[in-house]
């Protein structure tokens, strides 16, 4: 069978140069009742099947991540950590001395452990044992760690990590020095398929008694509702047979108004935000709507400052207010009249950028839209300088080989001759020059091309002008 081939193979692959394997049948304190069996007898592979059956139980799962290589961890990592517990836990690790006799290795299974408990007895408690031998300090229950320095590590190594195996060592004095013998107690596969089956059966039926309980109260609890029937609800749809019963019946239809039902709240007036409402069919009624919805719940409108140009040429766009000469031109609620925001705080000066084409970005404009979302929950930034944030995002993934290869001034010129009407409207001089100083901390610009790049935005706004009287430009 390839099953028992299997197995097999495993026994044989524990480091073991032995090539005799002797069992033995020992009653605990009577060491003169053992039997010697060859191993070629079928009672033998069924019991070192039995064997390799418990050790695989202990360590298969190891040793077939070790063989097909597919461990989570590097092996040097592990002898490394290992070492560094021993050390931690005043193992020795040091000097590396290897056994000076063959180290024997007693695998003893406890094949048997019910007999012990149904005795209570430890002198009918039955071992069979396997014996064999190493020439190094070697795991004989995994391969993870290979050849341990000292025997100390090996013994902390299956006291730490094979605390499920009895170990017992055994130490004798021979010509050639002391000699060490490994007994390692290997516990019982417990066969708990019939406690599991009825463990499973018994919690199906606690299962089926808790929902058949749950569904008698959930009866119960429904029932008296469906009873009481409104009378509205029987107004509309009487059955015919009902009618008749209730004509027949001496007991007053109104025998139903008895029982007082739960009152009804007063329904609360749904207000619908201005931009979900339908247009009303007549205009009078539409302005009269607006109207109200201006003077009592709607937000401020923008105030226009028309008088703040002064004798500003017309191509220059309108200053930003007095007050905040050095901040955005465009004041609550920054957006036009026909559009609106849906952020729960209201618009925000960076809804501005919703304005800007994302065209030029084709199927790549989802990053964009992503990128400036997350810069905009930015808790400890301005929303000035999310949107010059947002505005560089959208030029230097466009433009990041010239802006690389041509020249970083060259590159910033350019991009404030794109977005300086963004810039003006929502962001404003002074996060202009904030950005700018980022740039020169990182070294791409110095402080005299930090003073050129402003006072070209300033020759596209105009500052010069602004709330001056400017003379008039003269007819091209």
């Amino acid at each position: 069978m390839p099953g028992k081939a299997a197995r097999k193979a495993v026994i044989w692959e524990l480091p073991s140069p032995a090539k005799v394997v002797r069992k033995s049948q020992a009653a605990a304190g009577t060491p003169d009742d053992i039997i010697d069996l060859a191993y070629s007898s079928d009672e033998g592979e069924d019991s070192i099947d039995q064997l390799a059956t418990a050790l695989d139980a202990l360590t298969l799962a190891p040793s077939r991540l070790q063989q097909f290589k597919q461990l989570p961890f590097l092996l040097r990592n592990l002898h490394n950590g290992f070492r560094h517990r021993c050390e931690r836990s005043g193992i020795a690790t040091a000097p590396k001395s290897a056994p000076t006799a063959p180290v024997g290795v007693v695998y003893r299974y406890d094949w048997e452990a019910g007999t012990q408990e149904a005795s209570g007895s430890e002198s009918d408690h039955i071992y069979e044992e396997w014996r064999g031998g190493m020439d190094t300090w070697s795991c004989p229950l995994c391969r993870l760690h290979g050849q341990f320095d000292t025997r100390e590590m090996l013994a902390f190594h299956l006291r730490q990590d094979h605390n499920e195996v009895k170990v017992l060592w055994n130490q004798s004095q021979r010509r050639e020095g002391i000699t060490w013998e490994i007994v390692l107690t290997i516990p019982d596969i417990p066969d708990d398929t019939d406690n599991l089956v009825d463990e499973a059966s018994s919690s199906d039926s606690e299962d089926d008694s808790d929902v058949l309980h749950d569904h008698a109260q959930t009866e119960i609890r429904v029932s008296p509702p469906l009873v009481s029937i409104s009378p509205v609800v029987a107004a509309l749809s009487p059955p015919p047979a009902m009618e008749e019963a209730q004509r027949r019946s001496p007991t007053p239809p109104d025998i139903v108004d008895e029982v007082p039902g739960p009152p009804q709240r007063p329904l609360s007036p749904i207000l619908i935000p201005k931009k979900f409402r339908e247009p009303s069919p007549t205009p009078s009624s539409t302005a009269q709507a607006t109207t109200r919805t201006r003077s009592t719940t709607g937000p401020p409108r923008r105030q226009h400052t028309l008088s703040t140009r002064g004798s500003l040429p017309a191509r220059y766009p309108s200053p930003p207010p007095p007050s905040d000469l050095l901040g955005p031109a465009a004041q609550y609620p920054y957006i036009p009249d026909g559009e609106y925001s849906c952020r729960p705080g209201g618009p925000k000066v960076y809804d501005l950028l919703s304005s800007l084409a994302l065209e030029p970005f084709g199927v790549l404009s989802w990053m964009i839209v992503d990128r400036e979302e997350e810069l905009f929950e930015l808790d400890d930034v301005r929303d000035e300088d999310k949107v010059m944030m947002a505005l560089w995002n959208r030029w230097i993934m466009l433009h990041r080989s010239e802006y690389i290869f041509k020249g970083y001034l060259k590159g910033i010129l350019a991009f404030v001759d794109e977005y300086w009407r963004t810039i003006h409207r929502a962001a404003g001089w002074g996060a202009l020059r904030a950005c700018l100083v980022m740039l020169v901390a990182n070294r791409f610009l110095s402080a005299s091309e930090v003073v050129k790049v402003l006072k070209h935005y300033e020759s596209h706004t105009g500052m010069e002008y602004w709330y001056q009287d400017a003379p008039s430009e003269e007819p091209n």
